[in-house]
């Protein structure tokens, strides 16, 4: 995979060495607009990945420290002006670390899935102008958490990205990065 862009580099430290990503920050980030109209951020860093033109899947291992409530690590989606996405292994305000989808149009979609473990494997697939987020967990079964419309079918960026809302900190490690432009037939059966 290729590094294209860095957005919000100022925000974070990181390294691309041999197929692993590292990133921390303990600078205050997020990209959430909250729907009750309070506690809105929207700065948060990301990594960018070339993609192939068309569908694609692409998945990898999410691991290392995200101790404080709302820190996150997982993959960032933006597709047109005004649409982005976030899949992330985040920390509950329970304590548990979970599968988080996050779609901000002028507003947020807050999502909270199953609990994982960490490391987390999380995959994202573009199918159409259609995007689903999955999760593997002990079974290697990969495990449908959302399925989305994407307002426009080209023009998607796709990155990695960690956040820290209360800027207490987060250090992450991406690994297992694999992309394919072969996507599953059936989103919902394992594969």
């Amino acid at each position: 995979m290729k590094v294209i862009a860095v957005e919000h580099d100022h925000l974070m430290d990181w390294s691309w060495e041999n197929g692993v990503l590292q990133m921390s920050t303990n600078a205050q980030s997020n990209h959430f607009v909250d729907p009750g109209g309070s506690d809105n951020l929207m700065a948060v860093p990301v990594v960018y990945f070339a993609l192939p033109d068309g569908d694609f899947s692409v998945s990898c291992r999410v691991a290392g420290l995200i101790a404080h409530t709302f820190d996150a690590a997982g993959f960032f989606l933006r597709c047109g002006k005004d649409w982005t996405a976030k899949f992330l292994a985040e920390r509950a305000p329970t304590g548990e670390v979970m599968a988080v989808s996050v779609i901000t149009t002028a507003y947020s979609d807050d999502c909270n899935g199953p609990d994982l473990p960490l490391p987390a494997q999380l995959r994202v697939t573009k199918a159409g102008q259609t995007v689903s987020w999955h999760i593997q967990i002990a079974d290697g079964l990969w495990r449908l958490v959302r399925y989305a419309h994407l307002p426009v079918e080209k023009g998607i960026q796709l990155g990695l990205m960690v956040q820290t809302p209360s800027g207490g900190g987060v250090d992450a490690q991406f690994d297992n990065l694999s992309i394919s432009t072969s996507v599953p037939k059936d989103l919902r059966n394992g594969s």
